[in-house]
Parts: structure tokens; C-alpha cells; sequence
């Protein structure tokens, strides 16, 4: 949880519209210090441990959360429950638009995990690293070509 709230409201300060939801057997919105130290914010959300359970219901707070947001950001360990809202289970993968690029920050590095990276605009990155921002930013770049990455050694045509 420690590492999650690092790069959440660490991503959260940087960004210039970001949502920052905490989740677990439910889910919460944490509003950001204006103006405010990082650490402290930091501090603020680990303080909220519990608050909503202990669970891993990502489905559920992707869809009460996603207000049409260009990307989603997901710091978790990727293991989740199901989600059989509307009678049939829906996998992470598909709790918004295909569209829209789902970055999941699987902070132990759990080989199974629950987003399919087999989709377009949907990535996984093991393990956490001070590189987080610049892979997020390389798998963003351009938005990628038909939902994929275009690495920096790719020339345009061959990822084309």
C-alpha cells in the first residue's frame, strides 16, 4: 500500500487533472493538499488503510470512479475479484472503454495479474522503479500505433 500511495499521489501532484482513488472492498476519492508536500499527502492516504476494507475490488471502483478520463493508472498488486455486476463477470480489462489506455503498476511483479496486456491500450509494469513515469510516458507517446507501443528504436513505418 506504501508503494501504491507513493507513486498515486506522487502521479496525482504531477498531473494537471488527476483523480486519485483509493480502493479496496470499496472505494474513495482523496483530494490533494493544493499547493501541498507530497510526503504529507502520502502520510494522509496511508491514514485511510481500512477505510473502505481490505479487499481488491478493482472492477468496481474503475466504474464508479471513470468520469471519461484519457488514461487510468492502476497501483495494486492486480490480483482482483470479480465483479458480476449485471449478471456476468467483467474482467479489469473491460471497466472502461477500450479506448482508453489502462496502465497497471503491479507492485509486487505477481506473474498472474488481472488486465489482459494481449488488448490494445492495455499495459501491465512489474515491479516498482523510479522509471514508472518514463515507461508510462513511453507507452503514451504518439498514443501508441492501434493501441500499441512504439518504442524509441521503432522507425514510424515499421510500427505503422
Amino acid at each position: 500500500m506504501d508503494v501504491g500511495a507513493l507513486f498515486g499521489v506522487t502521479l496525482a501532484h504531477r498531473g494537471c487533472q488527476v483523480d486519485l482513488v483509493g480502493f479496496a472492498s470499496g472505494h474513495f476519492t482523496h483530494r490533494l493538499t493544493p499547493g501541498g508536500s507530497v510526503l504529507r499527502d502520502i502520510e494522509a492516504f496511508c491514514a485511510r488503510i481500512g477505510e473502505v476494507g481490505h479487499g481488491t475490488e478493482t472492477v468496481a471502483a474503475l466504474r464508479a470512479a471513470y468520469r471519461g478520463h484519457d488514461r487510468v493508472v492502476i497501483v495494486s498488486d492486480m490480483q482482483a475479484f470479480a465483479d458480476l455486476s449485471g449478471g456476468r463477470s467483467v474482467p479489469v480489462s473491460e471497466a472502461v472503454p477500450a479506448r482508453v489506455p489502462m496502465f497497471g503498476v503491479n507492485t509486487p511483479g505477481y506473474a498472474a495479474a488481472s488486465i489482459d496486456t494481449g488488448q490494445p491500450n492495455r499495459y501491465e509494469i512489474g515491479g516498482f522503479s523510479d522509471k514508472l513515469f518514463t515507461m508510462i510516458g513511453l507507452l503514451s507517446r504518439d498514443g501508441g500505433r492501434d493501441g500499441r507501443a512504439v518504442w524509441p528504436w521503432e522507425a514510424p513505418s515499421a510500427a505503422a
